[in-house]
């Protein structure tokens, strides 16, 4: 059962669009805003800190996960699956016929 406290992407990107609506409807010009030099600096000042973020703590914890966890035991489990399935007779016992 999905928790309620879980939001999806599509919902966050619909929530995005319907507050741009609503903020252009009530006549904040959000370019300019965004455009302005305190909220530039605001955006490129948090930019660097979650790159730092990222280099300095980040970096090796998640590309461990994601080496080890999902490519090492999802993806290889998933070949070998494949593998399988191919190497298996088909089912009933029958070959299939070779067209030429």
């Amino acid at each position: 059962m999905k928790n309620k406290q879980q939001g999806g992407f599509i919902q966050l990107i619909i929530v995005l669009i319907i507050a741009l609506i609503v903020l252009g409807y009530f006549g904040f010009n959000v370019q300019q805003i965004i455009q302005s030099p305190s909220v530039s600096g605001n955006l490129g000042y948090a930019w660097g800190l979650a790159m730092n973020l990222w280099s300095n703590y980040l970096v090796v914890p998640v590309t461990f996960v994601w080496n080890k966890i999902i490519v090492g035991m999802f993806w290889n489990n998933f070949l070998i699956l494949i593998e399988r399935a191919q190497s298996a007779p088909p089912p009933g016992g029958a070959e299939l016929p070779v067209m030429n």
